[in-house]
């Protein structure tokens, strides 16, 4: 029990901090250079999957952003040049308000 009330207590704190983290991203997207601009991502989608089509999917996704997470330099000594970190948050849940709490599956 203890580990949970924990967990609830952190959650928030995790999504204040990527929330605060995107609004920074997306108020400084106009000043940016162009070409980094142009890959500030910020789309949303809403779409039917069956709880299996997501564990296919969110692996599929997590496969390739940690091919891409290994294959980076670890340090800016070691980076290419105009390289910077970049930071990307996946989130996937089922829509709000949607399902009831309690169902077993």
């Amino acid at each position: 029990m203890e580990n949970l009330q924990i967990r609830q207590a952190y959650i928030p704190r995790i999504c204040v901090g990527q929330r605060d983290q995107l609004q920074e991203a997306l108020l400084e997207r106009p000043g940016l250079p162009r070409t980094w601009a142009s890959v500030t991502e910020d789309s949303d989608w809403t779409i039917r999957l069956t709880p299996q089509q997501v564990r296919e999917l969110m692996e599929r996704l997590t496969v390739l952003i940690q091919e891409a997470a290994e294959a980076a330099p670890r340090d800016r000594d070691h980076a290419s040049k105009g390289s910077e970190q970049y930071t990307i948050q996946l989130h996937g849940f089922p829509r709000p308000g949607r399902l009831r709490f309690g169902g077993g599956s």
